[in-house]
């Protein structure tokens, strides 16, 4: 796939133990830390394997997308094999504790949806802001070589990209602030396209205003990523 690209679709089943990012459970490791303290527990959110990350970012230079399918009943370290997806603009789907009997359903339904759904190939997306707006950052599956871009070997229908923007410079109560999403991408049949998206948006200082028009959803999204 380095030649052309594409979509990757990965189905596993245990700890991947053998070859090139071979990993080792750290499930003890993360029982003895339960009373330690919260730096060493995130230790367990991050990737055990550097590797992984490099592989990743392969990936998404040769635009492949990897799609994970996690079907198990033992721990199987999701924060190391997350990375290759997370990076590609890909997705995990965590079957846990994975039932031959209740989750076959479940699991055709998603795969059968991963491929008819609507997607694209080879994304870059860019936030443009008016004055006194700008992007501070970007949160989700993606890979990111300059700060205005994002870079996404896979893009579809489902995928949701965060988007944190602050002040430089001051707003006039009333006047109109606009945002702008680019997005270019290759469509299932090789068609390069641009989409773009235009949002106008009032400026106010009454703080009533802006909670009622402020998306609680989002906004908590927001925090539970920052805190991870």
């Amino acid at each position: 796939m380095k030649s052309t690209g594409g979509k990757l679709l990965v189905f596993q089943s245990v700890l991947p133990s053998v070859g090139i990012g071979a990993l080792s459970s750290r499930e003890a490791e993360g029982r003895t830390n339960i009373s330690a303290s919260e730096k060493e527990a995130h230790k367990l959110l991050q990737p055990a394997d550097k590797i992984l990350k490099t592989m990743a970012i392969e990936f998404a230079e040769y635009q492949v997308c990897v799609d994970v399918f996690v079907t198990t009943q033992t721990y199987v370290d999701i924060a190391s094999i997350s990375v290759i997806p997370r990076t590609t603009g890909g997705q995990v789907y965590y079957y846990y504790p994975f039932s031959a009997v209740s989750d076959p359903a479940k699991l055709y339904n998603d795969l059968r949806w991963n491929i008819t759904r609507p997607q694209g190939f080879e994304a870059v997306m860019r936030v443009r802001c008016s004055q006194g707006i700008q992007v501070q950052d970007y949160s989700g599956n993606f890979c990111k070589r300059i700060p205005t871009d994002v870079d996404l070997a896979g893009i579809d229908c489902d995928k949701c990209i965060l988007v944190t923007l602050k002040h430089d410079d001051k707003l006039q109560d009333g006047s109109e602030c606009g945002f702008q999403c680019a997005l270019l991408y290759t469509t299932v049949y090789g068609q390069r396209r641009i989409r773009v998206t235009n949002l106008s948006l009032p400026c106010t200082n009454m703080l009533s205003n802006l909670f009622r028009s402020a998306d609680l959803d989002t906004q908590f999204t927001c925090f539970l990523k920052q805190g991870i």
